[in-house]
């Protein structure tokens, strides 16, 4: 128990190091002229993609859970006419 009290991960230390991790990637040898404010527009460019893609991803499975579950009510109510119809 004594362990969780020393090594616990704080919540908000993931978003925090995604941030240095994304500003690694955009700060290169080859942007090392970037001004600050270029950096931070390009920083929240990043960070607006990443979430309209995961919103994008989210939408789609669920339009093809959707999908999927109108298929199996189709099938079900197939079955039970077919269990109906032969008896």
């Amino acid at each position: 128990m004594m362990a969780r009290d020393y090594l616990a991960v704080q919540g908000s230390a993931v978003p925090c190091e995604r941030t240095f991790s994304s500003s690694k990637l955009t700060d290169t040898r080859l942007r090392c002229n970037l001004t600050s404010e270029n950096f931070g527009v390009i920083q929240m460019a990043k960070s607006s993609l990443k979430k309209q893609r995961a919103r994008e991803a989210a939408e789609s499975e669920e339009e093809h859970r959707e999908k999927w579950l109108a298929q199996e009510a189709e099938e079900r109510a197939r079955r039970a006419k077919d269990a109906s119809v032969a008896m």
